[in-house]
Formats: structure tokens, sequence, C-alpha cells
């Protein structure tokens, strides 16, 4: 029977007077000087990784925590002291294995921190660097320990240990450590963090036949959302597209004659003569080998051939006679055995081109190529010629359209040629099939097949692309929620930390209930681009424009203290993902994108540079290419601008590391007076702001007049990052500043505070966004007659029909009196992963009205005739969008969509709502 706690004592109390101990009630494990090493809940999920091979000696697992801490620098003389001491008191030699210790837990110190930050990762490095430890205890008391640890919030068995076997024990911890240490990589860890490997799983170096890669590449397409169909009919034609063997191909029994006598064989081959012999005597000739059997003569082998196919391109094979000739070759292509060659070709007017038929590039280029030629009578010269240095027995197979194959000229073209054979594949858009064998004198059709390619050109079910409803979204909820994109434009509480213009597009902002809005027209409400992100924190950086033309990018969170996340909003599909980015334990002055990556500036409070890495905006890794920088580099976010002591440089990525280019000289730079260099959208070169206030263009040398009637001198503190608006400080006391447009020169004073820059931002994006407010807190609904009557703690909203003005409004009524069938808003579960709330009220004939927190009244009627109705409370205007599709109301709501009458939108939908309520 286990002790549960005397395993825990012995394990994890430690030793008097030892480098760590148990803190804040056994919460956290410390060193001696009170500094934090671990605590309690991601050592307890350390050790659970550790448990099923049994756990190392504890001190071991903290110290490896230990360095994972910022805090490893100052804290590891601790244990240098410890050892000093328990030598001199031991009488023993210092151990010469702590110095390489120290430099490996110095190592593990200066991991990135995604590989040592976080309980994953100290648990994955942990395990690396004490797998292959010998000191272990059982599974049994490694359960037994992490059971107790988990259960127990304070425990007496934490208290100190005594004195026993200190010397030993730590002798041992060392030489565990010094052994385990040398395994720690950063490439190996970040491998083993996404994979659970140490080494990417090789695929097997086959040599493949063409034949057997077409096959292969048949099989990847068959649910590609590009070649799926093609592939689907080449796997249909592989049956029927089969060529006559030649005629000195060998049968598949061998049937040669007797061609030498040996002495091993089988039975059935033994010569007549042994077979005379009595039973004995023919037992002991087999055994001893004496026995004699003939040996039967090698068949021929198949003479190796060469298959060359043209495929026509011509005006007469767009479209799906196009795609179905393509299939013909692919299939023909995986058709041939072993010691057939394929070549294929494409006509291309007076000459062919070669085609892979054995990857998918290869067909894609085939497929984009289309030639004007009614039929490839003109290549014919032309492919002869390019397999006529093949000396193999040749298939010449030409493919094309049924109509092409009978046009005379091309009739003409095939008979005036020099061969005695030659293969005539024809398709037509019917789905029709014909393998056809030319001779000299006569044709015949030797294969002959008939396709479904509406059948086989749908995509199936699995590569559809979504649709535009969301079947994930429960029933239950109103139909809105299903439809994709989002119906309405809406308007939202602006946050102007998580708000910023995107050139070219508009603003996007976040909002505090988790969606993504896109405000493209400042006469228009902002789009719902998404309704589940969940990043919090402000904006920390923006791109100027679009990435990849369509794709906003923007950095969010608040680092350090929670993850960053880069933001991806493609701006015409509404799509929305998050990717968090791999950065350093470090202040980031500024980020920059170019190129398909992102990159992070680090440095100190006073912009000073210390590091730049690269990151993928695809996945928010760090990859080669980044760069530590040398001393006196400033940089003041403003783009990829950057001064060096001896000028200011440009950042540039060549597609495998950073390269600086200068942009002019320091000399140049003091003697122009220049102050700062930024970039503008849509213009070529950097500009220069002067001590003047003139502003300098770079690649043609001019100036132009921009603060020139101010005192000055001048100073850029920031520019937009889409170059068109700055924050100019004058270097006076007090210190003033001006926000200048660069465009108009028009400048506005600013008042100055602890983020004066701010303001430039905000009066860009604000420049977008006419925000209304709407009304949400009602409590109850009920009816009125034939209208809905919408109740607030002090006011009512009757929701009618305004004949003068021809619109659905939201008019405020006299409160108190009788409200039949009146039901309050309760509390409801929305769709998973938002953060907007949900209300709805109930009647007993099964109707429904759901009160949204973004200012939305969604009616589901009982009776199926009539559709839902989702309506912005608006009291000026009440717009709204149908399940049948119909908009109606104000053009801030409905933008492009064409408004349907509202008049019969009330009388179709909300008034027999009402009259239904029971």
């Amino acid at each position: 029977m286990i002790d549960d706690a005397s395993i825990v004592h012995r394990y994890l109390a430690p030793p008097t007077g030892w480098f760590w101990q148990w803190s804040d009630g056994g919460e956290v494990i410390a060193w001696s000087n009170g500094a934090t090493i671990a605590f309690r809940g991601e050592l307890v999920q350390v050790l659970e990784r550790l448990a099923p091979r049994g756990l190392p000696p504890f001190d071991t697992v903290v110290l490896i925590l230990a360095a994972c801490r910022g805090t490893w620098q100052t804290s590891s003389p601790e244990l240098s002291s410890l050892v000093s001491t328990l030598a001199g008191a031991g009488r023993r030699t210092f151990p010469q294995g702590l110095s390489q210790v120290l430099a490996g837990l110095d190592a593990v110190a200066q991991l990135p921190a995604g590989l040592r930050s976080g309980v994953e990762a100290e648990a994955v490095l942990v395990e690396l660097v004490l797998e292959e430890s010998r000191y272990r205890t059982t599974p049994t008391e490694a359960d037994a320990i992490v059971d107790i640890l988990r259960r127990t919030r304070e425990n007496h068995t934490l208290h100190h240990g005594g004195n026993w076997w200190i010397w030993e024990d730590l002798l041992r911890d060392l030489r565990i450590l010094q052994q385990g240490l040398p395994r720690v990589d950063a490439g190996v860890l970040e491998l083993r963090l996404r994979t659970g490997l140490d080494q990417i799983v090789q695929p097997a170096d086959l040599k493949l036949e063409p034949a057997q890669r077409a096959r292969r590449l048949i099989s990847e397409l068959q649910n590609d959302l590009e070649l799926g169909g093609l592939a689907r009919i080449a796997r249909q034609l592989m049956a029927a597209v089969h060529l006559p063997r030649a005629v000195e191909d060998h049968e598949d029994l061998p049937v040669g004659g007797i061609s030498d006598i040996a002495n091993r064989g089988p039975l059935d081959r033994l010569l007549l003569g042994e077979l005379a012999q009595d039973g004995m005597t023919l037992a002991v000739r087999v055994a001893l080998n004496e026995a004699l059997y003939w040996r039967r003569e090698s068949p021929p082998r198949t003479p190796p051939r060469h298959r060359a196919v043209l495929v026509d391109a011509g005006i007469r094979l767009w479209g799906i006679p196009r795609v179905f000739a393509t299939a013909v070759a692919l299939a023909l292509a995986a058709g041939g055995s072993q010691n057939v060659r394929v070549d294929a070709y494409r006509a291309k007017s007076k000459r062919v081109v070669p085609i892979d038929l054995t990857w998918r590039e290869g067909i894609l280029r085939h497929m984009e190529a289309l030639e004007p030629e009614a039929h490839p009578g003109d290549a014919l010269p032309a492919f002869l010629q390019a397999v006529s240095s093949r000396s193999d027995p040749m298939e010449l197979v030409i493919v094309t359209g049924d109509d092409a194959a009978a046009d005379p000229e091309f009739v003409r073209a095939i008979s005036s040629l020099e061969i005695p054979s030659l293969y005539l594949a024809t398709v037509s858009r019917s789905g029709q099939f014909r393998m056809i064998a030319r001779g000299s004198r006569s044709s015949k059709v030797i294969r002959e097949a008939k396709l479904r390619l509406e059948e086989l050109l749908a995509p199936p079910a699995s590569a559809r692309p979504s649709p535009l409803v969301d079947r994930r979204v429960p029933d239950a909820l109103p139909a809105i929620f299903s439809a994709g994109p989002f119906p309405l434009l809406l308007p939202h509480q602006v946050d102007l930390r998580r708000t910023w213009a995107v050139w070219g597009w508009g603003a996007l902002a976040l909002t505090t209930d988790g969606r993504l809005m896109h405000w493209a027209r400042p006469d228009r409400g902002a789009r719902q681009l998404s309704d589940h992100v969940s990043i919090r924190g402000p904006a920390l950086w923006h791109a100027a424009g679009a990435y990849g033309g369509t794709t906003a990018l923007a950095v969010i969170g608040d680092h350090p203290r929670t993850p960053a996340k880069l933001l991806l909003a493609n701006l015409e599909t509404g799509k929305v993902r998050t990717v968090p980015l791999e950065l350093r334990g470090e202040a980031v002055l500024g980020f920059y994108d170019r190129a398909d990556q992102l990159f992070a500036i680090y440095g100190n409070s006073r912009t000073w540079v210390r590091h730049v890495d690269v990151l993928s905006v695809a996945s928010g890794r760090r990859v080669s290419g980044g760069c530590a920088m040398k001393r006196g580099v400033w940089y003041a976010g403003r783009g990829r601008v950057f001064l060096f002591p001896d000028g200011w440089y440009v950042l540039d990525w060549d597609g495998l590391q950073i390269r600086w280019e200068r942009l002019i000289d320091s000399q140049i730079s003091s003697r122009l007076h220049l102050m700062g260099f930024f970039e503008r959208m849509g213009r070529a070169g950097f500009f220069g702001l002067s001590l003047e206030g003139r502003l300098y263009r770079e690649c043609d040398e001019t100036w132009t007049d921009l603060l020139s009637d101010l005192p000055g001198p001048f100073w850029l503190s920031f520019a937009a990052p889409d170059g068109e608006s700055l924050l100019v400080s004058e270097q006076s006391t007090p210190r003033r500043f001006w926000q200048v447009d660069v465009a108009t020169g028009r400048r506005r004073p600013v008042v100055p505070g602890n983020r004066p820059w701010e303001l430039v931002l905000r009066e860009q994006a604000l420049s977008w966004i006419r925000p209304r407010s709407l009304p949400r807190r009602f409590r109850e609904i009920g009816r009125d007659k034939e209208a809905l009557i919408l109740v607030s703690r002090r006011a009512w909203f009757r929701i009618e029909w305004d004949s003068c003005r021809g619109r659905i409004r939201m008019q405020q009524m006299p409160t108190g009196h009788v409200l039949p069938l009146r039901r309050a808003f309760e509390p409801a579960a929305g769709p998973p992963g938002t953060r907007y709330e949900l209300r709805v009220a109930r009647w007993e004939d099964g109707s429904r009205a759901w009160l949204d927190s973004r200012g939305l009244l969604h009616l589901q009627s009982s009776d199926s005739r009539v559709p839902e109705a989702s309506l912005v409370l608006d009291p000026n205007c009440v717009s709204g969008w149908a399940s049948d599709g119909r908009h109606w109301g104000s053009a801030y709501y409905l933008g492009d969509n064409r408004p349907h009458p509202a008049m019969a939108v009330f009388n179709e939908i909300l008034k027999p709502f009402a009259a239904q309520l029971r």
C-alpha cells in the first residue's frame, strides 16, 4: 500500500537552506530570496505530462522552469552559491559539470518566448531535457504525487524535509541536466510543439513510372474544386481508351520450348527418365540434387513502345469538350504499362507544345492555353517531327472533337501523312467518345463510350462551396442569423482605440461584443464582416492599404500583457481570420508589412532598435531572415524608414532576408535640414520634412512649401500609415502641435497629450463613420390592435405606418394603459461564438419576438405563411429585412440593396404577425 503523504514529502519537500522553497501557502515555488520560479498550477500540468513514465528528480524540473522565466540571469547565482557552500561543508571538490549546466540553462533562458513561455511549451521543454533520465519514480508513485498535488492546496508535506543526502542528490541532478540540456534546440522544440515529433516524417523516395504518377494524380484530384470533374471523367475513360495489343506481344502464359537441363526445378518438370526410377531411388536423387529437370525457354520480352498524344486546343474544343479531350489524354497517360512511354503535346498553329499530364500544374497550364485554329491539321508535321527521334515502335494518337475530325481540311491533312496507321480519339459535347484506328486505306471504330458529363462535372458534396445559409446556426434562431453575408448595415458604438482607416476601402472597427464592422461610405452604416472575433485590446498597428488588394491587416492586442494577434479581413468576400503572432518578450516599436511578410521592430522606450523579426502573414510564426541591430539605429514608427548613424535607410525584403537600402546620406540630410521621411500611398518615392517646414520629394529632389508661414523650426512627430496626414511639432516652449494635410496643406492646432498621434488616426477613421443611436433597453413587448408596442422603463413606442411620410416609424405613446398580450423579454442563447445579447418574448400560439442588443427586433410568427422579419429600431424610419428577400427603409441600413415598398411589408408581415398573437 502506498503512503501518499510520505511520497509527496520525500519528492517535493526541499531540505533546509535549499536554493528554492514553497511560498504563499504552497501555491508558488520561489528562490530562497523570494523570486518566483513557478506556480503550483503550471507545475501540476508539467508533472502530468511526465507521470506516465515516472517523475525525474524534482530539483531538475525546478531548475528548468526557473530558466524559463525572465528572472533567470539575476537568480541563477543562488544555485552557484549553494553548490559552493555544500562543497566546502562536505570537503568535496567543486563539480566540473556545473559550468556546463549553467551554460545550458542560460541557453534555455535565451530561447524565443514562444518556446519557453506557457504551460505547453514548458512541459515540452522539460520532457525533452529529462526524457532519457534513468532516475525516476514508478508510474504509480508519479500518479499519487500528481493527484495529491492537484487536490491539496496547503499541505504540511511541503515543509522542509531535513538535510539527508544533500550533496549526493545535488551531484546526481547536475549530471542529469548536464546530459539532457545539450538536446535543447529551438527547431526541435518548435517542431515538437506543433507535431509531437523531433523531425518531419519524409515521404519515401519512390521512383514511379509516368503511368503510375498519372493514375495517382487522378486519385488525388477526385474532389478537387478545379480539376475534380476532369479527373472523374478520366477515371471513367481508363477502361475505354486501351489501344490494341501489338502483334509481337507475347501471351500471358509462357509456352516456349525446352532450352536447358538443370539439377533444380519443380517436380512437374522432371525428365521422363527420372520418373522411370523406383520410388526410393527417385527420392534419394531429388534429395541429393542429382535428379534432372527440364527448363522452359524464356518467352520474348515485349519491346518498348512510344505512345505520342496530340491534343487539340482549338476553338471547336472550348468549354466542356476541352475538359473531355484533356481527360482522354490523361487516361491514355495513366493506361500505359511499364514499357510504354507516353508523351503528350498541344497543337499550337503549325507547331506543338509539350504537356506534362503527371502533375496538377501541367494540366492547369494546358487548360489555360486557348488556340484559335479550327482543327489541329497544320500541327501534324511538327508532331511527327517531334516524335521521329524515337526508335521504339510508335503509337500515334490524336485527340480532337468529332466536328473537327469530320472537317475536310483535317481529313486531307491526315491522309497526306506518310505513316501506316494512327489512332483518332474524338469527343463530343454530349459525352460521346470514340477511338478510331485509321490505316492507309481504311478506318475502324475500336472503342466507344457514352458518359454523363453533367454528373461527372458536378462537384461532390464535400467539395461544393458553402451555401448562403449557415446550417450551423440552430433552427430556433431567427432566419437572419443563417443568412450570409449579413443583409443589413448597422451602426455601433465606436471605440477609437480599435478603429482604423484602410486606404481606398474606408474604415474598420472592432466592437466590444466581438464584431468586425466595415464602414465603406460616410452616408451608410457599417457592414458586419464577422460576429465572432475574439481578440481583446486595442489596435497596435494596421496596414495603410489592403494587403493583396483586398485584405486588411491589423495587429490587435495589448502586448505583452495579452498575446497580440494578426487580424486578416478580406473586404470583398467578408472572410475574417486571426493569426497568433510569435513575438519576442520585448517592447514592440512598430510593424511593417511587405511581400507576404510582417516585420516586427523591437526596441526600448527611446525608439532605439534592437531586433527586427520577420513573421509570416499566413502563420504568424517567425521565419529566417530577421536581424539583430547594432547600436545607434533609431525608429520613429513611420513605416519602413530607419535612421542609421550614416544616413536614412529603407527596410526591404528580397524573399530570403532583410536588406537595407540607403535613402539619403547623413551629410546630405544635415545639409538639407531633413528631420524625417515617410511614404504616401499611391505616390512614388519618399517624402521628407525639413526644419523650415518644407516638403522634400526624394525621387525627383523637388520642394514644396507646407509650413513656411509658421515660425518653426519643426519636428516630424508622426505620419499616418497612408502618408496623407502628418503630426508636426514646433521646437518651441511651450511645444505646439499641428495636424497637417499633405495634399492640401490645410492644418489645425492639436492639443498636446500623452499620445497626440492618435488624433491623426482618429481623424482619418472618423471621416468614414457616421454612427446613429438605436434604442436597445426594452423590457417588454405587447400588441395594441394591429400594431406592436415596445415597453422600456420610461417610454412606450408603437411600431406603426406613417402615411404622411410613407414609412414605418416608432411613435412614442402615453404609458400606463392596459396592453393586451404583454410579454417580457427573457435572456436567450445566441449563435455559438458570438457575444452580443439576445432576449426573447414568447406567446402561447408559438410566435416569438427577439430583442437584439445590436438594435434589432426579430419577429417569428407561428403562421408559416408570414415571412420572418428583422427590424432596425430606428425611431425615425424602421428599416429591415424579411426572410423572403425583401428589404425596406433607409439606404443607410440597406446599402446597395433595392428597397421594396414599406407599406406592403407592414401590411403583409407586421400586421399579420400582431394579429396572429394569442
